[in-house]
C-alpha cells in the first residue's frame, strides 16, 4: 500500500506580533527583515551568536546576532556613520533591492518567467528603478495602478506573498490542508481571516511543505 507523508522543504520564517496578531498590515523593520533571510537561509543561531557586529546600535537589540550574520553574508548593510537603524521601516524599494543582491536568490529570480514590462509613473528617477522592474516584472511586487509607491512601508503580507512566489511554491490542495492542519495546531491569529495573503501567512509561519507517496 502507498503511504502519504509531508516533508517539510522550507522551515517557518515568521512569526506573529503576539499570540493572537500577525499584523498583515503592518511594516517590517530592518530588523525584522534581516532575520527573516538568515531563517530562509537556515542559519542556525547558535552559531550566529559567535560572529562581532560592525555596528554601533545593535549590541542590546533583540536581533543583533541575526544583524551580524546577514551583514556578514552581505544580505543587507548599514549607514556610512556605521549605524544599522534596526528599528526603521523597509521600504518598497528596499525590499526590491534586497532580493536582487542576495546572491542566492538570483537562480529563483531567473527562473521566474518575466511578465509584461510594468510602467509606473512613480519610479522614473528613482535609485532603485532597475531593481523594482526586476520583481515587479516577475509578479512578487506589484503596485497600484501607474504607482509603486516606492518608499512607502512594505508590509508583513507583501513580503511573506514575494516570499514564497520566489521559492516558487504553489502547493496542492492537500499540501495546503495539511499546512492548515498544523497551522490551526499552533497558532489562533485573529486578524487574518479574509485577508488576500491568508494562505501566505500560515506558509510563512509553519513552513513549505511537499506531497510524498512511498
Amino acid at each position: 500500500d502507498e503511504k502519504r507523508h509531508f516533508e517539510n522543504i522550507l522551515p517557518a520564517y515568521m512569526s506573529g506580533k503576539s499570540p493572537e496578531s500577525f499584523n498583515p498590515d503592518a511594516p517590517v523593520s530592518r530588523a525584522e527583515m534581516v532575520t527573516i533571510f538568515c531563517r530562509l537561509n537556515n542559519l542556525p543561531y547558535d552559531t550566529v551568536a559567535q560572529l562581532k557586529s560592525v555596528f554601533t546600535d545593535i549590541e542590546n537589540h533583540w536581533a543583533r546576532d541575526y544583524i551580524a550574520m546577514g551583514s556578514s553574508k552581505k544580505y543587507v548593510s548599514g549607514y556610512k556613520d556605521k549605524t544599522f537603524k534596526p528599528d526603521n521601516s523597509i521600504t518598497r524599494a528596499e525590499f526590491c533591492q534586497m532580493l536582487t543582491k542576495i546572491s542566492s536568490y538570483k537562480s529563483l529570480l531567473n527562473a521566474l518567467p518575466a511578465s509584461e514590462n510594468y510602467i509606473y509613473t512613480d519610479i522614473g528617477n528613482h535609485w532603485a528603478k532597475k531593481e523594482i522592474l526586476t520583481i515587479s516584472n516577475r509578479n512578487l511586487l506589484l503596485g497600484i495602478g501607474d504607482r509603486f509607491s516606492p518608499d512607502a512601508p512594505i508590509t508583513r503580507g507583501e513580503v511573506v506573498h514575494a516570499v514564497n512566489m520566489l521559492y516558487g511554491y504553489n502547493p496542492s490542495y492537500l499540501e495546503l490542508a495539511h499546512i492548515s492542519t498544523l497551522y490551526n495546531k499552533y497558532y489562533s491569529f485573529r486578524d487574518i481571516s479574509g485577508h488576500k495573503y491568508y494562505n501566505d501567512i500560515i506558509i510563512s509561519v509553519i513552513g513549505m511543505y511537499r506531497e510524498k507517496i512511498n
